[in-house]
């Protein structure tokens, strides 16, 4: 998927393809036209480490659990942190 993001805020940025990705200090927040969703995440062992939560999402669809994930993921390695997924919590 390509997209075009902008940063729009310290750790915000926009998608070209709808979408709007914040990390926070234990939550990213992800907002697309479906609507919001928050990913439990805490800071890893770096400052530009982050973990988010799949276990979170429990109850969600699960194609819309891949899209939220793959879209956090990319929005958050543009802003420069590298991200793990992770099942447990």
């Amino acid at each position: 998927m390509n997209d075009e993001f902008k940063k729009t805020g310290v750790n915000t940025v926009t998608s070209s393809n709808g979408f709007t990705v914040e990390a926070r200090f234990a939550e990213v927040s992800y907002d697309d036209a479906a609507g919001r969703v928050e990913i439990y995440a805490e800071w890893g062992g770096t400052p530009t480490e982050v973990i988010l939560y799949k276990r979170s999402l429990d109850g969600m669809a699960i194609s819309r659990v891949d899209t939220v994930l793959s879209n956090v993921t990319r929005a958050l390695n543009y802003l420069g942190h590298r991200v793990e997924v992770r099942s447990d919590q």
